[in-house]
This record gives C-alpha cells, sequence and structure tokens, in this order.
C-alpha cells in the first residue's frame, strides 16, 4: 500500500511539474497558459505590489495638509519632496508591476490575453502619478487606452489620464481626455469609474474657474451610493465652498451644516463651523449670533492653532458691516496668531496689505506684502502683479528712509555739542529700555507658545482652572501687540530692532544707489557713487556697531560741508526718484508733486533741478491746472533753455521724431565708438559733434557727449576734460553716463586719473574670469564637499549608496570623489537629466533623518546641485567656490 501511495505522489508531482513547466510559456494562447499567468499575476506579484501601494497611499494621506483659504482641490496632492519620501514603497509597487509584465504579460497579436495585465498596468501608473513623476505615469494611461481596449481598466485609465494632465497644468488635454472616456465610463459596470470621471471633470471645471458647471458634477458625484465616507464629506464641502463664493449662502450653509453632522476630521469641523457663521444672514441679529459664535470659539482650547482663522472670519464680518478699522485689529490679531499655518498668514498679510493700499498708506502696506511674500507660491493668483507692486513699494519705502536717515544724521551734526550728545544719551536710553522690552516680550511669546503647546495636551486639566496670566487672554495680548507696534511699528526680531532702521539705513547708504522709477519721456536712475567715496562714510571694517556707545550715532553725521553737500545729494536724489514712484507707479499725483515740491524749495542748487521742474509741469499738465504748469515751463524755458527739457516743451513731437531716427542714429554711434576704440580722438570729436548736432536720441545723447569730452580731452588735456565732463553731469544729469562721468571727476579731483585708468584695466581682465550660468535643463550633478577631519568619506559613500538603494532603487547614480585640497573631498553624484531631478534629490537628501542625518550635522561641509557647464569651473577656480554657494542660493533655492 505505502508503495502504491509513494508511487501516486511521484505522479502528482510529476504532472504538475510538467504543466507549470509548460504553462510558462506567454506567446501560447490556452485555457491552461491564461489561467496560469492569470492566477500568479493577480494573487502573487500584483497582489505584492497593490499592497506596497496602498501603505504609500496611507502614508501620503496622513501628510496631507489642506489649505482651507482656498477652494480644496477634489484629490489633495503634497509636495513633490513629500511625496518621495514615501518612493521605497511605490518603488517597490512598480518592480513587482513590471515583473509581472515581463513574466506573465500575454500580448499576441495585439491583443493582452492575461486578465489582470490590464489592472498591473494600471497599478504601475498610479505608482507614477502618486509619485509625482506624471511623465511617466502619462506614458503608462495612454498606453493602456491605445492597447488595452478590452480591458476592464480601459474607461477609468482615460480619467487617471486626464488626472495627470490637471497636475501636468495641460487643461485642453485633460478636458480631451475626459471627453475621450465620456462614452465608455458611461457603458461601464462599474460605479466607482463614474463617480472618479465626475469627480475629475469637477476638478477641471474648479481650475478653469468654471463654477457653476462644478457644482453640477459635484452633486452627481453625491449621488453615488457606494462612496467612501471621508470622500463624499469633502466633496460636500467643496460643494459648499463653492456656493459660498458664488455668493449662495443659504446653500452653502445647508452643505456645510450636513458635513458637520458626518463628523469629519476636526480642521474640517472647525472650518465648516468658521464658514457657515460667515454664511449667516444679513439681519443683523443673525450676524450677532455669528459674531458671538465665533467669539466663543475663541475660547474653546481645541482652537488654540486656529485662532489666526477666526480672527480672519471676524474681520470678513466686519467687512460686511464696513467696519475697516476693526477689520484690520483683526486681520492683524490672525497674522499674529498664524503659527503653523502659512496659508492663513498670507491670506491675512495680503487682505491687510491691500487695504493698507487702497487708503494710500504705503508704508504700511509694504510691511504687509513683504509677510506674504514670504510664503507666497509662484502658482497664487495674480502673483506676478503682486510681486510687481511689492517691488514698488520696496523701492518707495527705501527712498523715505533715505531720507528719514539722512535728515536725522543732519540734525545731530546741527545740533551744539552739548545737545548733540544729550541727544544721543537719550537715544542710548531709549535703545536700551526697548531692548528689555523686547527681550521681556520674546520670553513672554515663548512661554505664551509652550503654554498654548501644553494645553493641547492637557485640556482637561487646564479647563477645570482659569488662568489669569495676561497671555491667556488674546484681546490682551492683542492691545499689547498694538500698544508696541504704535511706539516701535512692525520690527523684525533681530539684535538691535529697536534702531534697525537707523542702523541698516547707516550701513548701507554708503553702497546704496537710488534708482528712479521710468517715465516715458525720461528715464533717470541714480548712482551716488561719489558718496561711496566720500570720507563721510566709514570704511564697513572700521564700523561702530554698538548702539549703546555715542560713535554709532556719530560716525556718519555730516560734519564738513563736503559730507553736508553729499548728505544733501542724497535727499535730493531720493526726493526725486520716491516722487516718480508715486507719479508713474502709484498713480499718486499729489504725492508725487510734494515730494518734488519739496525739493525744489530745499535744494535749488542741485542738478536735478531742470529735472523735477520738468515733472511738475507734465503732472500739473494732465492735471489740467494751467497756472501751475506755465510756471514751472517757465523756470525751465528762461534758467536751462539749452537742456532736453527745454527742447521737449518746445517740440511736443521730439519723442516721435527720435523714434523715427533712432535706427540710423544708433547705426551712427556705433561708428563713433567703434572710432573711439581705435584710439582716433580727433575724429570722435568730429563725429560726435555732427551726431549731437543731427540726432535727438535721449539714449544716445548722453552717450555721444561723454565721447566727446573724453576725446577732446586726451587731445587739449586734463581741464579741458573736466570742464566738459561737468557740463555733461549738468545736462544729463539722473543717468549712467552721469554716474560715470561723477566717477573721472572724483578721480580727476584726486590727480589720479592715469591710475584709476590702470585700475579699470585690470578690472576688465578680471571680469573675463569664467562665472557660472543658469542652464536648468542642462544635465545636472549633486556634489558634496566633505571636510576629510570631519567625516569620514568611506562611510559617507556608504550612506549615500544606502540612500540611492532606498528612495532611487529605480534608477542607476554613480558616486565618484575626488581631493579638492588637503582638507577636502568633492562627492559627486551623477547625473541628473536637469535642475529639477537633482533639486528633488537635494531636497530629499537635505530631510534625510537615516543616512544624511551626521553629515547634515557637520557645519563645514557643503551640499549643491550643480550643471555640467559649472561643475569644471567649479573645480578648477577654487576663488570661485564661495561665489557658487550664493549663486545657488540665489538661482536653486529662492522660490
Amino acid at each position: 500500500m505505502k508503495k502504491y501511495s509513494s508511487q501516486l505522489i511521484g505522479i502528482v508531482v510529476v504532472s504538475v511539474l510538467t504543466v507549470a513547466m509548460y504553462s510558462c510559456s506567454t506567446r501560447k494562447n490556452t485555457f491552461g497558459h491564461r489561467a496560469y499567468h492569470g492566477i500568479t499575476t493577480r494573487y502573487n506579484i500584483y497582489f505584492n505590489g497593490n499592497e506596497s501601494f496602498k501603505e504609500a497611499q496611507a502614508e501620503i494621506a496622513d501628510k496631507i495638509r489642506d489649505d482651507y483659504t482656498n477652494i480644496l482641490p477634489v484629490y489633495p496632492v503634497v509636495a513633490r519632496q513629500t511625496a518621495l519620501e514615501s518612493s521605497p514603497k511605490l518603488d517597490r509597487a512598480i518592480e513587482k508591476a513590471s515583473k509581472a509584465i515581463y513574466k506573465h504579460s500575454m500580448l499576441i497579436r495585439g491583443v493582452e490575453y492575461c486578465k489582470p495585465m490590464d489592472d498591473t498596468y494600471l497599478l504601475m501608473g498610479k505608482a507614477y502619478y502618486l509619485r509625482q513623476d506624471y511623465a511617466d505615469a502619462l506614458n503608462i494611461f495612454s498606453y493602456i487606452t491605445t492597447t488595452h481596449k478590452n480591458g476592464n481598466v480601459w474607461a477609468d485609465a482615460f480619467t487617471w489620464k486626464a488626472e495627470t494632465y490637471l497636475k501636468m497644468n495641460n487643461i485642453t488635454e485633460a478636458e480631451a481626455s475626459l471627453e475621450e472616456g465620456r462614452y465608455p465610463v458611461s457603458i461601464h459596470k462599474k460605479d466607482s469609474y463614474r463617480q472618479h470621471w465626475e469627480a475629475t471633470m469637477a476638478q477641471l471645471l474648479i481650475t478653469q474657474k468654471e463654477y457653476d458647471n462644478a457644482t453640477v458634477y459635484l452633486q452627481e458625484v453625491l449621488k453615488h451610493k457606494r462612496i467612501k465616507k471621508d470622500f463624499k464629506t469633502r466633496v460636500r464641502f467643496i460643494l459648499a465652498q463653492i456656493q459660498q463664493k458664488l455668493d449662495q449662502p443659504a446653500e452653502a450653509a445647508k452643505q456645510y451644516a450636513m458635513v458637520l453632522k458626518k463628523n469629519p476630521p476636526y480642521e474640517m469641523e472647525f472650518n465648516a463651523t468658521v464658514n457657515l457663521a460667515l454664511c449667516s444672514p444679513e439681519k443683523s441679529k443673525d450676524k450677532l449670533t455669528a459674531r458671538n459664535q465665533l467669539k466663543k470659539m475663541l475660547k474653546d482650547e481645541r482652537n488654540e492653532t486656529y485662532k489666526d482663522q477666526i480672527f480672519y472670519a471676524l474681520a470678513q464680518l466686519d467687512l460686511r458691516d464696513e467696519d475697516t478699522a476693526a477689520a484690520v485689529k483683526n486681520l492683524e490679531a490672525s497674522v499674529f496668531w498664524s503659527i503653523d499655518n502659512p496659508y492663513q498668514k498670507t491670506v491675512s498679510a495680503l487682505q491687510l496689505a491691500e487695504i493698507y493700499f487702497a487708503k494710500n498708506q504705503y508704508v504700511e502696506s509694504q510691511k504687509h506684502y513683504d509677510t506674504v511674500f514670504k510664503n507666497l507660491p509662484p502658482t497664487f493668483p495674480d502673483y506676478d502683479n503682486l510681486k510687481k507692486r511689492l517691488g514698488i513699494l520696496k523701492d518707495l519705502v527705501e527712498q523715505l528712509g533715505i531720507i528719514s536717515h539722512e535728515d536725522s544724521l543732519q540734525k545731530i551734526a546741527s545740533l551744539p555739542e552739548e545737545e548733540r550728545l544729550k541727544y544721543i544719551d537719550d537715544l542710548i536710553a531709549a535703545y536700551q529700555q526697548a531692548e528689555e522690552e523686547r527681550l521681556a516680550d520674546e520670553e513672554d511669546k515663548a512661554a505664551m507658545m509652550t503654554s498654548t503647546k501644553s494645553s493641547r495636551s492637557s485640556s482637561s486639566s487646564s479647563s477645570n482652572s482659569s488662568s489669569k496670566w495676561i497671555f491667556d487672554n488674546p484681546t490682551q495680548v492683542k492691545l499689547g501687540e498694538q500698544a508696541f507696534r504704535k511706539r516701535w511699528g512692525v520690527r523684525t526680531l533681530s539684535d538691535y530692532w529697536a534702531v534697525s532702521n537707523l542702523s541698516s539705513s547707516i550701513t548701507s547708504s554708503s553702497e546704496s544707489s537710488m534708482v528712479a522709477a521710468s517715465s516715458t519721456e525720461t528715464t533717470p536712475d541714480f548712482d551716488d557713487d561719489s558718496m561711496a567715496s566720500d570720507s563721510a562714510k566709514t570704511d564697513k571694517s572700521n564700523r561702530n556697531t554698538d548702539p549703546t556707545t555715542r560713535d554709532f550715532y556719530l560716525q556718519d553725521a555730516p560734519f564738513t560741508d563736503e559730507q553736508m553737500q553729499a548728505s544733501n545729494r542724497a535727499i535730493a536724489g531720493a526726493l526725486y526718484t520716491s516722487g516718480t514712484i508715486y507719479k508713474e507707479d502709484l498713480l499718486d499725483a499729489k504725492k508725487a508733486i510734494a515730494q518734488w515740491e519739496t525739493l525744489l524749495q530745499r535744494f535749488e542748487e542741485d542738478k536735478l533741478y531742470p529735472a523735477t521742474c520738468f515733472q511738475l509741469y507734465r503732472t500739473y499738465k494732465e492735471m489740467n491746472n494751467e497756472i501751475k504748469s506755465d510756471y514751472y515751463k517757465d523756470i525751465i524755458l528762461n534758467k536751462f533753455p539749452n537742456t532736453d527739457y527745454a527742447t521737449l516743451i518746445k517740440n511736443p513731437n521730439y519723442f516721435v521724431e527720435v523714434a523715427q531716427s533712432a535706427k540710423e542714429a544708433e547705426t551712427f554711434y556705433d561708428s563713433v565708438y567703434n572710432t573711439y576704440k581705435k584710439e582716433n580722438y580727433p575724429l570722435v570729436v568730429q563725429l560726435s559733434q555732427e551726431a549731437l548736432a543731427k540726432y535727438q536720441s535721449p539714449e544716445l545723447r548722453p552717450k555721444l557727449a561723454f565721447l566727446h569730452a573724453i576725446s577732446k580731452g586726451k587731445i587739449e588735456g586734463l581741464d579741458t576734460m573736466k570742464v566738459l565732463l561737468t557740463a555733461v553731469t549738468m545736462n544729463y544729469p539722473t543717468t549712467e553716463i552721469d554716474t560715470a562721468a561723477q566717477a573721472i571727476l572724483e578721480a580727476l579731483k584726486r590727480s589720479d586719473f592715469a591710475k584709476k585708468d590702470e585700475t579699470n584695466a585690470d578690472t576688465s581682465k578680471q571680469l573675463a574670469l569664467p562665472t557660472f550660468l543658469y542652464q536648468p535643463d542642462n544635465f545636472h550633478f549633486i556634489i558634496l564637499i566633505v571636510n576629510i577631519k570631519d567625516t569620514k568619506v568611506d562611510q559617507l559613500k556608504n550612506k549615500i549608496y544606502g540612500f540611492n538603494k532606498e528612495y532611487f532603487r529605480l534608477q542607476q547614480f554613480d558616486v565618484a570623489n575626488i581631493y579638492l585640497d588637503e582638507t577636502s573631498q568633492l562627492l559627486t553624484i551623477s547625473k541628473f537629466e536637469n535642475k529639477s531631478n537633482a533639486m528633488d534629490y537635494y531636497h530629499l537628501l537635505k530631510s534625510d533623518n537615516k543616512y544624511y542625518k551626521d553629515f547634515n550635522q557637520t557645519l563645514s561641509s557643503k551640499v549643491f546641485a550643480i550643471s555640467d557647464t559649472n561643475y569644471p569651473i567649479f573645480y578648477k577656480n577654487k576663488n570661485l567656490r564661495h561665489d557658487y554657494e550664493l549663486f545657488f542660493n540665489e538661482n536653486y533655492l529662492k522660490p
């Protein structure tokens, strides 16, 4: 009996092995082959890959942080770096799918006979999608739609394809893919495919801001019976947000109320509650109820981290009541309480900035725009215009700061010595008091934050006792902050903050250049090089940086006539520039006139006098104020008849004529300049005189006059050059040529012109050194500069290999090291297709706490992404390596 059993077992084993061996072929379309490959794929390789995918999906879902200040996306996404943190699991899913396709795909004459294969391709596409490798995901989804038309997932692949196009901001292709999938989805037996299609169509319409149509599809999604509870709640919340945006408060309120009934996550519950309050009807009783409800929410300890949003909601109620003052207070409170929510801080600060801007309070507006741009992504609506406005306001505030700073220094210089020292001692005492208050304020803030965090973890114990500490009361906190701002303004936390405006202006005044905004007629711009070389400005290395000493305030005071003249030039330039910004950029003619007329009253001898008169003439003419316009016209024609400003007044078509002859003038100028380079100075003098008589181009005339002055000076001597260059500075103030002429005059004044010439030649040679180029589409490397005293390079290389294996298992990188000098090695990881791929690696490496943690803590070591063009420049030029760090920060790390 045992003998027969052993024989039977042997026959069964041999039979199974024979069937398995013959079933391995993927080119035979038989039941056995289809069954073997289908079962092996679905219940082995695909199953394992899908499990890994679901783990990654859950990981990423836990990291989603929604921005409730905007309409939520139907399908939320995380930052790419966050997605890449789950790449080990996603890569495993892709590997399993690839293995299943390689070993078990039965694609015979264009038809796939292994049924789970289209699911396997979809799994691979979704893994790439979740990894945010959208180009690879798109290739997979497109392959499914063209090759697997009889497959189970064919209809859904069109929706995934559209969703991928949406993430790539290709709206046209997304729309086309959804239309292609409309019919296949509608006839498919799976209800989840229709749900997915409708949700993606809603997202497309939200992206296109077709909100009315989007609500139709969102409501269709909500009709499905088999829909995940959390997803249904999310869709309902989005529908409410859109209805609120469409000014349908009653409908939105119904949806928010239904969201609250579904026990959503607390953050969504909180936002639904706040928005429900904002949807209250216009009746005063209902608004009062909503306001009281929001104030009640401020006292709830669970809302410690959401106070910024509550204050923002209160501000919106204030704006509905047209109470701007109250709205400003609540928005300031919102900004103050935005600790871990950059979205809300940005929105609140932006609304504050726009309120102040509308009230022409530009300095306050600039401060809040500055806060906005600390967190504002480039994808924010109207980003470019907001950035432009911030730039304008920064320029304005800089010019106003120069005026205030130089006036303060002049006041110090003008006081008798005894009064001066008393005045400075008062400044020192005020600084010391303010510094004590600042330190106390920071300690209180730290304690407040600690209290806030502890209250989250021990809410039950803290609720039993009412604290009398002032920082437990948000109203008192805001009153304290507002009192601080009244006295000190909005200050950035830094050492010596109480005198930060004065000290920053002092340290930068020797280097700053004042650039005027361009106008339609003139393009003046300033560069106060003469101030930079003036003895009034203390060398940086010798500056006193201690605000508790008298020298700190005295070091830049203009005590000599020459120093006072330099200070006056700075004030005049800032008055002119700020006036131009008011007029041309902010369209505030009244403030522009005030700046320009102040300049004329204070500085009658300044070279900007004629330019300022012309700006006033032009501005009053636009305002139809003929009396004032004629007044300034007469000044220009009588006192400055030989300037371009007089020509413009006499000939209104001046610039039309200039434009017509611009090309001819440019060609002629090129010939004059080439003659100058050949050192044929007599011919330069002749040609430049002809050109000045013939052409009226405001861009070329200063250059021609400059060449004429230099060439004639070369022929007749330095005295002639001084006279002619002085005329250039008078005729063409506030131009680049004015700057160049001033620099030469300063050099001549020091009898150092020849030496200056040689220095310029040496500088030109230095400029011929190689420079770093920004080429984001080139191949890139990641480089690590390693101090071999702090780091063992072999250990670091092993850790990099481990990091690559875990996070980039589907890619192959070379890791090489070479000595830079006796203490440093350059470790190179290569190569990446472009800057974007290299920076993905860079950010993931920098945030890694497993492989890279020890290296991150080594201060002497650095890591950069670098293009293939810049790599040899970095390696060969030791003196340029520090410059690359600045280049990298500017071009790779700035948003």
